[in-house]
């Protein structure tokens, strides 16, 4: 086996976003399927590399693709919808939906499995479901067989992130809080569980083994999180009657991926459980031998985070055993299948130097905006042809509130990579910070805005009044108008397009005014706006302080700003010229009070370095000064330095999971801050790096 690093052999195009799922077939002639985050999902030869057939699945991103056989393809979309497909490659390549779908979770970014029988037919789909289970569906019926939870605890699992089906008889789940669960679906229960990592897992693999010398079942799971660490973990079934399974005391492998890894999206083991491959949020793929544990190769073909991995399998039964299991490893690496973000090709690899491919990015469609320095005459117009298209009365109807709001459903689904990609080059934003509390959370409120729109435009009977009395008196609400929405820059994503949701749910004609310190966000948002809305009636403005003047110099139906109180009170005091309604969402103070009957500091500290650390304390939830009983108090300062390390190492300027300040200047006032403190002395922390926006989690007392 040449001690080169293997390169690509050649690259498979066909996507123009980032791809969710790869999977080789196991059917022959092998083929390769995938999917993406625009719904599309493209089938292509090993053998001739070119396209079998494209098909737009969804119009949600298609988060998983399962081959069913070598004529049926099943998608798992963002939306929940699982569908079985009809393919056909032969002649005109044509695909048609096949009777029944299944709806499962929506929102979930857990891939489904499928479960097949002793004849390897496919006959059950698993996905997640609910808050901690895994729902199981017969494919041909469409029907629900049963709903697998980790046992009943106080402290709840948190979502399955991820999960692989074993066989016919076994399903495994990772969970958020970094649990690995094995159930038994003949006894629909988890016959074991094991608390394996301290972040959620992502990555999940598992194969049956050899049985062991007592003849029971054994199985390997390989599983990685979010932190970057591996564990293999090697299950057998005891002798009892219950076939109860125990986690052998020797069986346990714990690896780590390099630093700069920092987390592991996706698992993938050799049939033969000798060699597991491993997805990294760095951009390699990472291969590692079970036996002896060590990393065989470190492919570096990526730029980014690589989501998906997989594998072709070829066994040489025509040399002796040990020059057959090296062709075997060799083959394995030789000619794995991967994809990461925002490179959308496939790679196929062979040996020799590394190498990276990347496809073009489509040309930016800009939104009717108002560019910087705008003058005054080209807002007037603006507000003239927003008040021009509300006295259509067009906004009014349901239709079009409905078309708007599944429109900004569409372009979130679409396009969340992207936003994400913005909050981290705008903010240096974590990438779970964005997708829960951005993109996830602005999900969740399109999803409730569009299920009670009807009953909220719906008139209100109310009781009348004595005076008027047997009269009807009937509430109606109406639209205000035109709406101006003043964004925040810690939160811009979630915090503008929430108001914004409220203004066109209501029937309003709305303009957006971004922070200036998201420009990425705000070109990404300027690029799609147009693609899903309706733009004679949703504007975006981007500018400075001057320009967020000159637009509080207009009349406005409605102002809605989220702010420091400074900015607020010239927002009231511009809105009060002209009896204008507003809501102002501006910032608070939140002490933590540490009495002396506390039951759990460990508890406490967690909650505090959490809450204080989330995007890096620019939130106006986050708590601002502790108060704490003389009694815990060295404790309580001892904790917080420790869960700063377990959360974000040694360095936290190095770690993947802490942002930065805004701006140099916010970075700036940080240290002036502790730099003027005249008691007490710091316990924790302190660095400020202005340049690097850095400011240290810091504890003083």
């Amino acid at each position: 086996m040449s001690s080169q690093a293997p390169q690509p052999s050649f690259v498979l195009r066909g996507h123009e976003a980032l791809v969710h799922c790869v999977q080789i077939s196991p059917f022959d002639p092998a083929f390769l399927i995938a999917s993406d985050d625009a719904g599309k999902v493209v089938g292509w030869s090993l053998q001739t590399r070119r396209s079998l057939f494209s098909m737009q699945a969804s119009d949600s991103p298609v988060l998983a693709v399962r081959c069913l056989s070598r004529s049926t393809v099943l998608t798992q979309a963002k939306d929940g919808i699982i569908n079985l497909w009809d393919v056909e490659y032969s002649g005109t390549p044509s695909h048609r939906l096949a009777e029944g779908s299944i709806k499962g979770e929506q929102h979930t970014f857990c891939k489904c499995d499928i479960i097949r029988d002793d004849g390897k037919a496919a006959q059950l789909v698993a996905f997640a479901q609910g808050s901690d289970g895994i729902g199981v569906w017969d494919l041909r019926s469409s029907d629900p067989v049963s709903v697998l939870k980790p046992p009943g605890s106080k402290r709840s699992s948190g979502f399955c992130t991820a999960m692989v089906a074993v066989g016919d008889k076994h399903v495994v789940g990772g969970y958020e809080d970094g649990g690995v669960r094995l159930f038994d679906l003949r006894k629909n229960l988890a016959v074991l569980q094991e608390h394996v990592h301290s972040d959620p897992v992502f990555g999940l693999d598992a194969v049956r083994t050899r049985s062991d010398r007592s003849g029971a079942e054994a199985f390997a799971v390989m599983s990685g999180s979010a932190n970057g660490e591996l564990v293999l973990s090697r299950l057998t079934a005891s002798d009892g009657g219950e076939r109860d399974m125990v986690l052998t005391e020797k069986g346990r492998m714990q690896l780590k991926c390099a630093e700069e890894a920092r987390g592991v999206n996706h698992l993938c083991a050799r049939p033969d459980g000798k060699i597991f491959g491993a997805a990294c949020w760095d951009g390699r793929i990472r291969i590692y031998a079970v036996k002896n544990p060590r990393i065989l190769a470190s492919l570096k073909w990526h730029s980014k985070n690589v989501q998906c991995i997989d594998h072709w399998f070829i066994l040489m039964t025509c040399f002796d055993v040990p020059i057959a299991i090296a062709i075997a490893i060799a083959i394995a690496i030789a000619i794995t299948i991967t994809m990461a973000p925002h490179t959308s090709s496939l790679l196929g690899v062979d040996t020799g130097q590394l190498q990276s491919h990347r496809c073009g990015i489509p040309e930016e469609i800009s939104a009717a905006t108002m560019s910087k320095g705008g003058n005054m005459e080209d807002l007037d117009v603006l507000v003239k042809k927003l008040r021009a298209k509300f006295e259509t009365q067009e906004t009014r109807g349901y239709s079009w509130r409905i078309a708007q709001m599944q429109g900004l459903r569409r372009m979130i689904m679409n396009h969340e990579s992207e936003f994400l990609d913005a909050l981290a080059t705008d903010l240096r934003k974590p990438y779970m910070e964005g997708l829960a509390a951005e993109t996830a959370s602005m999900l969740g409120s399109i999803d409730y805005a569009i299920k009670n729109l009807k009953s909220y435009m719906k008139p209100q009977n109310i009781q009348p009044l004595a005076l008027t009395y047997p009269s009807k008196t009937t509430v109606r609400y109406e639209p205000f108008g035109i709406v101006l929405i003043i964004g925040p820059f810690n939160f811009p994503f979630m915090l503008t397009l929430k108001p914004f949701l409220g203004a066109i749910m209501a029937g309003n004609c709305a303009v957006i005014k971004m922070s200036e310190y998201c420009p990425a966000l705000t070109s990404a948002l300027k690029k799609y706006f147009p693609m899903y809305l309706d733009t004679e009636s949703c504007k975006i403005v981007e500018g400075g302080v001057k320009e967020t003047e000159e637009l509080l110099k207009r009349q406005w139906d409605f102002i809605f700003f989220t702010g420091s109180p400074r900015v607020g009170k010239i927002v009231a005091e511009a809105a009060a010229q002209h009896l204008t309604p507003y809501i102002l969402e501006l910032g608070g103070k939140n002490p933590v009070i540490v009495d002396k009957h506390v039951e759990d500091l460990e508890v406490v500290a967690k909650r505090l370095i959490w809450g204080r650390c989330y995007n890096s304390g620019q939130i106006c939830l986050s708590p601002e000064y502790v108060l704490c009983h003389e009694d815990h108090v060295e404790r309580l300062i001892s904790l917080l330095a420790k869960y700063i390390r377990i959360f974000y190492g040694e360095n936290p300027q190095e770690s993947a999971d802490f942002g930065r300040m805004v701006t140099k200047e916010a970075a700036n006032r940080v240290k002036t801050l502790l730099g003027d403190r005249k008691n007490g002395k710091i316990e924790a922390g302190g660095k400020v790096d202005v340049e690097d926006r850095y400011v240290a989690p810091t504890v003083s007392a």
